[in-house]
């Protein structure tokens, strides 16, 4: 049986897929922290549902820091 998912829902390395998609980003150029640290290769993971409107209305952008 596996691990049921952190209470917070964050996505870790590992964890199951489920339908969550991943983008590369900054690649050939390093994305600056508001720290003043940078990075070089960014992953981002993402999840949809449904179908986007033709306009785009409704889609919902939710960030996490």
């Amino acid at each position: 049986m596996s691990q049921p998912l952190p209470v917070t829902g964050a996505w870790r390395p590992g964890d199951p897929l489920g339908r969550r998609r991943f983008v590369s980003v900054g690649a050939g150029r390093p994305f600056v922290l508001e720290g003043g640290a940078a990075r070089d290769d960014i992953r981002v993971a993402y999840q949809t549902w449904g179908d986007q409107a033709p306009d785009g209305a409704n889609a919902v952008l939710v960030c996490q820091a």
